[in-house]
């Protein structure tokens, strides 16, 4: 066992130096974090311009979604690939809740009537029996005057909407 060196001293405490250091360093952090917030707000703006939109989605057979259309027929969105399209999702049960996603995609459908390559696609997740989904697609459909064959109102069962929802959209939660 080794012992202390007998010519040591312990260190005296001087309050003013340790204020000091203390004040140096709430210095330093805050203006760190201005700086860092300096940086994102210049980052932030550079962004802002960027059109690019929210999600690119690439569709392969492996990921396609099968839906019924208020055609009463069966579509797979894998038949749009190389086109541009634009998904929103819906409820019939309460519509005033939908108006306004409804009315972005009215927009988005007169802006862009005279281009081929551009569809959209408002999916249905509503729990609707099977015998009776045409018809209400179909009603739906002509209610909310969304015309074939640039946008498609299509649902499928409810478990496997939200399997595609939540995998393929990457939406974090539906009600």
């Amino acid at each position: 066992m080794r012992l202390p060196d007998p010519s040591l001293e312990p260190a005296i405490r001087d309050p003013k130096k340790l204020h000091n250091t203390a004040l140096i360093l709430v210095g330093i952090m805050v203006v760190g974090g201005w700086l860092v917030l300096a940086a994102y707000g210049k980052w932030s703006s550079s962004k802002s311009q960027d059109d690019r939109p929210a999600m690119v989605y690439r569709i392969t057979p492996e990921r396609d979604l099968r839906m019924l259309r208020q055609d009463g027929k069966e579509a797979e969105i894998v038949h749009l690939r190389g086109k541009v399209i634009a998904v929103n999702v819906t409820s019939l049960r309460d519509p005033q809740a939908a108006d306004l996603s409804h009315a972005v995609m009215k927009r988005l459908a007169e802006s862009r009537a005279a281009t081929e390559n551009f569809h959209l696609i408002s999916l249905v997740v509503d729990p609707i029996p099977s015998e009776k989904l045409a018809a209400t697609l179909s009603e739906a459909a002509t209610a909310r005057d969304i015309k074939l064959p640039q946008w498609w109102l299509g649902s499928n069962e409810p478990k496997t909407l939200h399997k595609f929802i939540k995998n393929e959209l990457k939406a974090k939660h539906l009600s």
